[in-house]
Order: C-alpha cells, then structure tokens, then sequence
C-alpha cells in the first residue's frame, strides 16, 4: 500500500504544458530560442549550445578541432555567377557543404526522409567556410536563389520540410513553407541569419 501512495504522488502533481526547454549539450544549462549551434566534425552533427559554450569554439583549432562555432553570414548570391546546370542537380533544391575531412564539397537534398547525401562531385566558384557555411540553391521554374548560409540554417528548411510534407509531392503546404523560408532568408540578409 505504501507503494501506490508513493506512485500516487506523481499522478496528483501538476502536469506543465510547457515543452521541455532545450539544454546547451556541452554544460546542461537551458537555453532559449534562437540559440547557438556548433557543428561537431567527427560524428558530422549539429549540437545545441549556450552562448559561452558556443564562443568557445570559434577558433578552427579549439577542442583539437572537433568543434567549429556555426557562423551567421546570410549573404544572397547573384545567380549571373555560377553556372547552375554545373551542379547537376536532379531535384529544385540542394545545399552544398566543403567537408574539410575529405577536402570536397558534399551536395544534401531536403527531402521527407532528412537531408540526403548525394555522390555528385561539384565545385563551386565561391569561398564557402568548410563544415559551417552552405551554397543554398532553390530553382524554380521561373527562377533560382543562391545563398550562403550557416549549415543551420539548411538543417531548420530541412526539418520545415519533413514536418509539412504530405502525399507523393509535398503537397501545397510545403511548397507554401518553402516560400515563407526563402522570403524570411531575403529579410534576414543583412542581420546574423536566424530564420
């Protein structure tokens, strides 16, 4: 019997609507949104961080160079530029990563599924920070955008994406977020990006 009781506690305390917070993962301390994020280069992740955990590891050669500090340009690229049937791209979307591992630039496509990989060897003609900067590219139709963004930021479209997506092709709400992404990114532009 004393063992419901002490079981029943948990059932009469208040339950919070709040959802959790999100915790920095180098120290625990809670942090709020937006926050800062360091790219960790062995396990290829994205880690949640504090300000001062997040300072700590701006310098390429901190933690040994495991960590890297993700930046915040937010810089649109003139597409005159670049020649975009170079980076063959198979959909109308695709984000570029100079992985300083293997010295290439990776190609990722958004998809339902997260960001896939492709084994597309390209080059771009522009001087993109290796594992925390991004050439961000939307063709459409009738046009195309180019950015370089923080790699965060090709991981919050990403996720935008999987969270919308229904049916075979997306369906109107994601083509819809999509937009609201892309016209966010051109206010953005000239501030640290945080979407």
């Amino acid at each position: 019997m004393k063992e419901i009781l002490r079981l029943r506690r948990f059932l009469d305390a208040p339950v919070s609507t709040q959802p959790p917070s999100e915790r920095c993962e180098f120290c625990g301390v809670a942090i709020a949104e937006p926050h800062s994020h360091v790219v960790d280069l062995e396990q290829r992740r994205i880690v949640c961080s504090c300000r001062p955990c997040y300072l700590l590891f701006q310098n390429a050669g901190a933690a040994g160079g495991r960590f890297r500090s993700v930046g915040d340009r937010c810089e649109r690229v003139e597409e005159s530029g670049l020649d975009m049937d170079a980076f063959e791209m198979p959909i109308g979307m695709a984000f570029f990563i100079r992985n300083s591992k293997s010295n290439r630039l990776v190609a990722f496509y958004p998809s339902p599924g997260g960001a896939m990989e492709s084994g597309l060897q390209v080059e771009a003609p522009l001087s993109l920070e290796a594992d925390i900067e991004a050439l961000l590219v939307y063709r459409r139709r009738e046009s195309a955008e180019t950015w370089i963004v923080p790699v965060d930021v090709c991981y919050e479209l990403v996720g935008r994406i999987r969270r919308r997506w229904r049916g075979f092709d997306g369906g109107a709400e994601v083509y819809a977020e999509i937009e609201s992404f892309f016209a966010n990114l051109n206010e953005h532009r000239s501030a640290a990006c945080q979407i």
